[in-house]
């Protein structure tokens, strides 16, 4: 924890000196209502500021001969920071104002803000002794969340993370942050979400199938659903999930690394960004203005394999009157091996007592458990009423009679093997600034993330139709074998079931702020944002094309009657043939998703007139957004030719886009302040905040089937 209070020294007496208290605590907003413990003896203004600014986080600014020979009284006791700050100036002919969220500044009654950031000489001149030219000014755009006023919105509920404070908490990654946070709830992360109904799921948030939903991990703020949470990079919005509709952001694609601060507002803030904010806001706040070179690296050890690794560099770079920062990233994963954690059994009746065996007798089996045809080849399965047979665990199917097999299954007891995904992330980001005159300036940023994530599976050969020319069929007749080939796949003989996925995180913005006048600012922003995702699950499937090139040798392998060359799905493994890869398959084909969305976002801001309790303040503006979707699978035809097929038309027809016209207002009316406080009223604030929203869509949103034949 620094505290430094500058004072002018002898030859700049005149010029402005700020004093900035930073600490490495959780940030505290100046309008918080927490409660301070105070114990400030009689002193100068300059060390009573300097005390309450360690005790509160706050950072106090101060024109250096603003605090010259001037003394505060003592106060000790509890009181709110605002009520501190107000009680500690009173009397001294000195107030102050929010310049920001988290930033006050200190000066005298009846000097505007503008004119305490540049103090004039005697005579009406500034900048300095012997009439020097004035110093330049700096018009410098503060993001700020729940508002688009200048210095922010007291009103609304915004809590601060700084990079340091999640340093402290030993997260590697912003969903390691998101866990440790109590308003969040994890019903989307990359280990509850891979499955038809996700553990932790709520109705609020829609579940993924296994490949949808791999490589996704979302914020839900108070349970109200990740599309009720607007997640916001640098107060702009980003696209969603590659082909989601209800536009949620991928946090596995915002480089932690790059991220300078996280703001998290909890009430709604639907007035402010629209109606996707109901839940809440979280805007990550890159880095900024960043001066020599850092380079951090980070590795991470589990004992369930859960490992992590991180290297990061930060460099900076500031010219006439501009700057550039640059992060790069890359960080990898490796996910938690169930059975490293004592989950080896799903027999739990050692734990719970008798009626808690959840093993299946109807799941695969080594040695696999057979039972007769349906005879309806659309959907081969069990036959209505069959019994369930199986070899004994010490037979390996080889000249197995009927008279071998047994109803007395023993259950499958095989646990999911991983639990997470094994995961590479590459990422940057790019920020450029500069001040074109001492009232305009220019910004630009591009962020890329490129997050890839493989995981392996269960493998298990469900349902497969074992003709009876099969060398290792016994019954005379075809049959349906459900089997795990446990053995086979830690010999290399057949490979393991995986899933693998792949996200792309573009996001370009550029924009000017051009301060017309001391109370006036006027800004503009474009912003362009792209996802793509793709996503692959391989798996052993009996159902082959003619067109699959491994068709051939699976069915060959399905009905041969050679038993060296015969698939051996009866015994325990221990005698199947030679190394078969081809096994596997695309099994749902290859998914792609994509999604976009270009503003434009014109408003003007600053301070209308004076009112008891201070500055009134204002922001206008509108916003024209354009979204759109795409989303397809891309499977195999019957005659060899790529099918494109999908819910969301995309490439595939007219691809569905929404635009969106915003208009909106705010406006912040100080009642009471620290001039007109009264020992029963310290601070009233009316604030007031006004938005229009119209929707146009066209094209497909979800309900068809499309299908097109390429290639």
């Amino acid at each position: 924890m620094n505290s430094n209070l500058q004072m002018p020294g002898a030859g700049m007496r005149r010029a402005v000196v700020s004093a900035m208290f930073l600490f490495a605590a959780i940030a505290a907003s100046a309008e918080s209502d927490d409660v301070l413990t105070l114990d400030v003896r009689r002193q100068d203004v300059g060390s009573a500021l300097v005390a309450l600014a360690e005790t509160s986080g706050v950072h106090i600014m101060i024109d250096g001969e603003t605090g010259e020979g001037v003394e505060v009284e003592g106060l000790k006791g509890e009181y709110r920071f605002e009520d501190a700050l107000a009680a500690l100036l009173s009397g001294t002919g000195l107030t102050f104002a929010y310049v920001s969220a988290n930033v006050v500044l200190v000066r005298p009654l009846g000097v505007s803000e503008a004119d305490a950031a540049v103090p004039a000489e005697p005579g009406g001149e500034q900048g300095g002794q012997g009439g020097q030219k004035e110093q330049p000014r700096e018009v410098e755009v503060v993001v700020v969340t729940g508002s688009r006023l200048e210095g922010g919105d007291p009103t609304a509920r915004v809590l601060s993370l700084s990079a340091e404070d999640i340093a402290a908490r030993g997260v590697s990654s912003l969903e390691d942050l998101f866990r440790t946070l109590p308003w969040t709830f994890p019903s989307i992360t990359t280990q509850n979400n891979t499955t038809a109904t996700p553990v932790g799921a709520v109705d609020a948030d829609q579940s993924h199938s296994i490949i949808d939903g791999f490589g996704l991990s979302t914020v839900n703020l108070r349970a109200m659903g990740s599309a009720n949470t607007l997640v916001l990079i640098d107060g702009r919005r980003v696209a969603g999930q590659a082909g989601e509709v209800e536009g949620f952001a991928n946090l596995l694609n915002i480089p932690l690394a790059a991220i300078e601060r996280v703001d998290i507002q909890l009430d709604g803030a639907s007035a402010v960004y629209g109606a996707d904010a109901i839940g809440g806001v979280v805007n990550f706040i890159t880095r900024k203005h960043y001066a020599g070179v850092s380079i951090k690296g980070r590795k991470e050890y589990s004992s369930t394999d859960a490992h992590a690794s991180s290297l990061n560099l930060t460099g900076g770079y500031g010219w006439n009157r501009g700057s550039g920062t640059l992060a790069l990233s890359r960080t990898t994963s490796t996910p938690i091996t169930n059975a490293k954690t004592g989950w080896t059994s799903y027999d739990y009746r050692d734990q719970f007592g008798p009626d808690y065996d959840v093993r299946s007798v109807f799941e695969a089996a080594q040695p696999g458990i057979v039972c007769r045809y349906n005879g309806y080849p659309p959907f081969p399965g069990c036959a209505w009423g069959s019994p369930r047979w199986q070899l004994p665990s010490d037979h390996d199917g080889v000249g197995a009679t009927v008279d071998d097999f047994t109803t007395e299954i023993v259950p499958a007891d095989r646990i999911i093997p991983k639990n997470g995904e094994d995961s590479t992330n590459i990422s940057f980001n790019l920020h450029l600034e500069q001040d074109l005159s001492e009232r305009l300036s220019v910004y630009a940023d591009v962020l890329y993330s490129d997050h890839q994530s493989y995981r392996e599976e269960p493998t298990k050969m469900d349902g497969f139709l074992i003709p009876a020319s099969n060398a290792h069929n016994p019954f005379g007749e075809p049959v349906v074998v459900s089997y795990w080939p446990v053995r086979e796949v830690e010999a290399g003989v057949i490979p393991r079931a995986h899933v693998r996925a792949r996200s792309e995180q573009r996001n370009y913005n550029a924009g000017f702020a051009w301060e017309m006048n001391d109370d006036h600012t006027l800004l503009f922003n474009v912003t362009r944002s792209e996802s793509e995702r793709f996503g692959q699950y391989f798996e052993p499937t009996w159902r082959r094309l003619e067109a699959d090139p491994t068709h051939e040798k699976l069915y060959e392998a399905l009905e041969s009657s050679d038993p060296n060359v015969a698939l051996n799905l009866f015994g325990n493994g221990s005698a199947q043939g030679p190394a078969f890869p081809e096994l596997l398959k695309n099994a749902f084909g290859t998914r792609h998703g994509a999604s976009e969305t270009t503003s434009y976002e014109p408003k003007l801001r600053g301070r209308l007139f004076r009112l008891w309790g201070g500055e009134a303040r204002y922001a206008v503006g509108a916003q024209i957004r354009i979204d759109g979707y795409s989303y397809f699978t891309e499977t195999l035809g019957e005659d060899g030719r790529t099918v494109l097929s999908g819910g969301l038309a995309g490439r595939v027809g007219a691809s569905p886009r929404e635009k969106v016209r915003a208009y909106f207002a705010e406006v912040s009316l100080p009642i009471v302040g620290p001039a007109n406080s009264r020992p029963w009223v310290h601070s009233l604030l009316l604030s007031l905040q006004a938005r229009y929203d119209s929707y146009e869509t066209a094209g497909a949103h979800g309900g068809e089937n499309l299908v097109r034949e390429v290639g």
